[in-house]
């Protein structure tokens, strides 16, 4: 038995046969040969049900959302939000959605897009047509949490939480109303950048583009760090500009982009062999949003601000090009899909935290009770309780440090 893509190979005595994964059916191959799609007699491909829909989100003077399906690649609707008094003249710096809650969330700035604290996270109700075929009421724009410096989002469908990389060098955590917050991990990060979650593998994956350029994984609670790709002293540069991240599921393998080596890279979660897919300079030039669905890699650049490009996810050949609206600026991409929010239990359902709750591997527990910065976990690990003493808090890059703080 052989899993392959979303195929499971099951081998038979001088025959095979296959099958996939659920919200998957068994169809003939598709290929593409000047961007004309050719198909195979034989049914040895595993295609999502329904239609994938790519939504951009537009950096221009006021917000706006392009969506397109994998049927009509080239062809965009609009969503403007210039009518909603919370997003005028934003930003949007990264978003993502929940699709079976029918939320988008959003890091949005005022201006242009600036290195400071001055960023927000939206919540909003999904609006209806190329989405969703119901007309449900389109409901305001909500911030749930304000000053902070995101620089990449991504949602916990599971489990209701957004993580998000900050330019304070930090990861972070919010749950979906912005009530409850936490600092994951603040050591060893410099640049942290793009970020991806496995819920049901209770993984956290990341890049970091500082000096110390790596790929990282930890928990989701923050706990058992690790570079999965980082440089060796003496040796030549692995990975500089690693801008981009994302994480084939079904498969258990991260990919990401190096803007500066110009190449796309993949490995499995556990660090295992590191592949290259592509490294076509006409392709690759500064990677800004990176997303995986089915066989296909799809990114947007800011070299190529009129297209997003696609290629195959195990050869790097036979790359799409997708053309958007001109002058449409900047562009955050996501795939939306529900098999790309995979149904998992909820771990942190019966944990009965006070405070949050934290997905992690099952082999580590499944789930961690979390406190805010200055509270510990009392003796029942559920409670949290304010700490007596902290005898030291670093600031980010500097040579100072707070000695002591009162929590009174």
């Amino acid at each position: 038995k052989i899993t392959v893509a979303m195929v499971t190979v099951i081998l038979l005595q001088g025959s095979y046969e296959c099958s996939c994964d659920p919200g998957y059916e068994l169809t003939t191959r598709e290929r593409y040969i000047n961007n004309v799609i050719h198909n195979t007699t034989k049914k040895t491909y595993c295609k999502a049900k329904g239609l994938m829909k790519m939504i951009l989100s537009v950096d221009e003077d006021e917000p706006r959302f392009l969506v397109s399906d994998d049927v009509r690649p080239n062809d965009f609707d609009t969503i403007d939000y210039s009518g909603d008094f919370n997003m005028r003249e934003k930003k949007i710096i990264d978003f993502d959605f929940d699709v079976r809650k029918k939320m988008v969330f959003f890091c949005a700035t005022d201006g242009i897009h600036k290195v400071t604290n001055d960023k927000e996270i939206f919540r909003r109700k999904l609006w209806s047509g190329r989405l969703y075929s119901d007309l449900s009421t389109l409901f305001d724009t909500k911030v749930i949490l304000d000053e902070i410096a995101c620089e990449s989002i991504v949602v916990d469908w599971v489990n209701d939480l957004i993580y998000w990389t900050s330019n304070a060098n930090t990861i972070e955590v919010v749950d979906y109303t912005g009530e409850k917050r936490r600092s994951i991990i603040w050591k060893d990060l410099e640049r942290p950048r793009a970020i991806d979650v496995d819920p049901e593998e209770g993984l956290l994956f990341w890049t970091d583009w500082g000096s110390n350029a790596h790929i990282g994984r930890a928990n989701m609670d923050g706990s058992n760090m690790k570079k999965l790709v980082s440089n060796d002293p003496g040796k030549d540069a692995q990975i500089k500009w690693p801008n981009t991240i994302a994480i084939d599921r079904p498969n258990k393998n991260i990919y990401w982009m190096d803007s500066h080596l110009r190449d796309i890279e993949c490995m499995n979660y556990t660090a295992g062999t590191r592949y290259s897919i592509s490294s076509t300079p006409s392709l690759l030039g500064h990677a800004w949003r990176l997303r995986v669905f089915e066989d296909r890699i799809y990114w947007t650049d800011i070299t190529y601000p009129a297209k997003t490009l696609s290629v195959n996810k195990f050869t790097g050949g036979d790359s799409i090009k997708h053309y958007v609206p001109k002058n449409a600026g900047m562009m955050n991409l996501r795939l939306f899909h529900e098999v790309l929010q995979p149904l998992s239990k909820n771990r942190c359902k019966n944990m009965d935290c006070s405070y949050l709750c934290l997905p992690k591997p099952i082999s580590e527990g499944g789930a961690q009770c979390a406190c805010p910065t200055g509270h510990e976990l009392l003796y029942n690990n559920k409670t949290c309780t304010a700490s007596k003493t902290i005898s030291k808090l670093s600031l980010s890059e500097t040579a100072y440090s707070i000695l002591s703080l009162s929590l009174s």
